[in-house]
């Protein structure tokens, strides 16, 4: 029933053979470990819109729909030999008519059906006889006494117990009830117990039970993979999901009914920083505030945690919820939306319009584990599997769509690569605090794979070492400084050699037939690539820029123009005929020392002209379209067109060139200069981006099901010179 108050998520779902199914292999799971299953509610609590904590319910329906629907799970568990049921505090008239006589304290329900017809041999419990499905018709002591009557081996959870004792002696001496049947019963409970080797006083410790539970990674990785196979997408139009391009594109997530600040959204920081609002209740809804955020968001998640907003069917409730759904509506009309509904799937029926939504996820309930998996599943690192168990007015029970492949690496516990986690944690925790305490660096990120899945994904500390700085996310972006060579003008060339547009036997002046009268003409560009050209280091080329500023000669100014478009930094706009000083000294350098190793940036500045010269692009647009945007990363030059200043981290303060704080601009100098799109350095990315194509490498070329480049030349690029 839709309208039940109380058994919501608790039900496998509406389809009787499914419930069977998945309860049997739930209690076979729990026998396994040694635990007493208990099926319930007896005999059937779905069909309800009362709540049997508060008041009896009454189900009318007949004795043949009771037969064949409410009881078919029960009949099928106690044929596979089920231990152990629970009895409801339930009124059915077909069964018993006797007024206001709850299931529990009927004889013709527990002993004549359940015991006599069904041929049940197992342990009875009754539900906790404090509730007012009993107690409202029977004081305590009277309705325990007709709860043994009845046919029930244990009660549970007495209103009185000193008084249900002294009632259950009386009936006793009273030949009300049989000595026999207790002691049946108590041999009964002594049977169950031996089965399940429990001794004497064998009290579970309550004291850090959950955290020793969660210690246990093997099962903390079953909860997961649960959870991550029973988030449902049961709409997604156009492919929405998984979402792809992160770049320039601004997200909000919104909360209905709880804070933002939740397992959700930390988990969407694994994948991108977005901007947070909480719905708590319609009266503190500040909708000019809300729209205010929505106008500088492109997409939109809503998450409705099933909260005290959507129950209940009072006039007060349907109000304040109407006015929520027709805000939640229009932002879905006005910005790409994509609904979670972290709750009973009969949530959807608040809705007018699912239609306007891009997306809907059910995850079910408000709990890490799925709040986490669907946003996995939101961003393509994991699949979705799950299978609706209910029906709504939109979505009927069994939908469920899936994705045609992952889009992003997954995370694994380190347990399934044999690796303890508590003593990984302690290690790099360790590491990384030393390092912030000792001002090597003021934060970091760490994410380590194997096997094409994330085992070890961590952020450290703060952006700077101001105690008010931002807080360091799986999200931000740092300067990757010379290992773009590696993540782009590497990926480049490799490329190239691939499509057998390139040799790097060849010499530069082969590509580039400028440099036939320098001394760089004749350098084979594998031998630059293995730093063996005889190239300078580096040449601080930003000294020439200062001289001539000091000079008078304006090579800086603090506004853009026609003749100084070159951005080195915020309110320092570079004249554009600069880059050609920095290209002729780099003609005139010297070669020193060719044939021995000499780590140098500047046969990177060659690349860079290559790679544009070959493709007819610059070097950044080349790895995006070939590399990053194919691979759903969010690596890039020139962060800033892209994404906000608050998701990128600060490099340092320049003193000697730049004299300020470089923020969301390249640290080095000579990539500056060129506009911060260089050979050498200038791109930024975070530690999972980083990974995914060092993963691809590992994977010779491909990855997501797709091919980027051919492997023997990944083996060629990757074969150590120097061993």
């Amino acid at each position: 029933n839709p309208n039940n108050p109380v058994i919501g998520v608790r039900s496998f779902g509406e389809n009787k053979i499914q419930v069977f199914q998945k309860s049997w292999m739930y209690a076979q799971g729990l026998m396994d470990n040694g635990i007493l299953p208990v099926i319930k509610h007896f005999p059937g609590h779905g069909d309800t819109d009362v709540d049997s904590h508060k008041d009896l319910p009454v189900i009318n329906h007949s004795d043949n729909r009771l037969d064949t629907l409410e009881h078919y799970p029960f009949k099928r568990l106690i044929k596979k030999g089920i231990p152990a049921i629970m009895i409801a505090h339930l009124n059915v008239p077909a069964l018993d008519s006797a007024k206001n006589r709850p299931a529990t304290l009927s004889k013709k329900i527990v002993t004549d059906l359940l015991k006599n017809k069904m041929q049940f041999r197992g342990l009875i419990f009754t539900d906790a006889m404090s509730m007012k499905g009993v107690a409202k018709f029977f004081p305590a002591g009277t309705a325990e006494v007709q709860a043994i009557k009845a046919g029930n081996d244990v009660l549970l959870f007495s209103e009185n117990v000193t008084k249900v004792i002294d009632s259950i002696e009386k009936a006793l001496n009273d030949s009300v009830i049989q000595w026999s049947q207790i002691e049946q019963v108590c041999k009964k409970i002594l049977k169950y117990k031996y089965i399940l080797h429990v001794k004497k006083n064998a009290f579970v410790k309550r004291k850090h039970l959950y955290e020793d539970i969660y210690k246990n990674r093997i099962s903390q990785q079953l909860i997961t993979n649960i959870s991550q196979r029973a988030i449902t997408l049961v709409q997604n139009k156009n492919d929405f999901l998984p979402i792809k391009n992160t770049k320039s594109i601004r997200f909000l997530h919104i909360t209905v009914g709880d804070s933002a600040n939740n397992s959700f959204n930390s988990q969407i920081t694994n994948y991108l920083l977005p901007d947070n609002y909480s719905i708590i209740n319609y009266s503190s809804l500040d909708t000019h505030f809300l729209f205010d955020k929505l106008s500088h968001s492109d997409v939109v998640f809503i998450q409705m945690i099933q909260k005290k907003l959507f129950n209940g069917n009072d006039e007060k409730n349907k109000t304040e919820t109407d006015s929520t759904i027709s805000i939640i509506e229009k932002i879905a009309i006005k910005k790409k939306t994509v609904l979670i509904i972290s709750g009973t799937p009969y949530n959807m029926n608040v809705f007018k319009h699912p239609e306007y939504f891009e997306a809907i996820l059910y995850a079910y309930e408000n709990k890490k584990d799925l709040s986490k998996a669907a946003a996995d599943i939101i961003f393509g690192s994991v699949s979705p599997q799950g299978r609706a168990p209910v029906s709504n007015k939109y979505f009927s029970a069994g939908v469920g769509q899936t994705f045609k492949s992952l889009i992003r690496l997954s995370e694994i516990y380190p347990e399934k690569l044999g690796i303890n986690t508590d003593v990984l944690n302690k290690k790099i925790d360790s590491l990384m605090y030393s390092a912030i305490h000792q001002n090597i660096f003021p934060g970091c990120q760490i994410a380590v794979v194997k096997h094409g899945h994330i085992f070890f994904r961590k952020s450290y500390g703060k952006y700077t070492y101001d105690d008010t700085a931002s807080v360091v996310n799986n999200s931000t972006l740092y300067d990757l400084a010379s290992v773009t060579k590696v993540a782009a003008s590497a990926m480049a060339l490799m490329k190239l050699v691939s499509e057998k547009k390139l040799d790097i036997k060849k010499t530069l002046e082969y590509y580039l037939p400028e440099l036939k009268y320098s001394n760089k003409g004749k350098i084979i560009i594998e031998d630059g690539l293995t730093h063996q050209a005889g190239l300078l280091p580096f040449i601080p080329f930003y000294t020439k820029l200062l001289k001539y500023q000091e000079k008078g000669m304006n090579v800086i100014n603090e506004d853009s123009s026609a003749s100084h478009s070159i951005q080195i930094l915020n309110k320092m706009w570079m004249s554009n005929d600069f880059k050609d000083t920095l290209w002729n000294d780099l003609l005139k350098s010297p070669i020193k020392d060719a044939g021995k190793y000499v780590y140098s940036d500047l046969m990177y500045y060659f690349i860079q002209r290559i790679v544009e010269k070959i493709t007819g692009e610059s070097l950044d647009e080349y790895v995006v379209k070939n590399f990053y945007q194919p691979m759903n990363l969010g690596l890039t030059y020139q962060p800033l067109k892209y994404y906000d200043k608050n998701q990128i981290a600060p490099t340092e303060i320049d003193n000697t060139f730049r004299k300020q704080m470089i923020w969301g601009y390249v640290h080095d100098p000579g990539a500056a200069i060129m506009g911060g799109v260089a050979g050498h350095a200038g791109l930024f990315g975070n530690a999972t981006d980083l990974a995914t194509l060092m993963q691809m490498l590992l994977n010779n070329g491909q990855i997501f099901g797709n091919r980027y480049l051919d492997s023997a030349v990944i083996k060629e690029f990757t074969t150590c010179r120097f061993c």
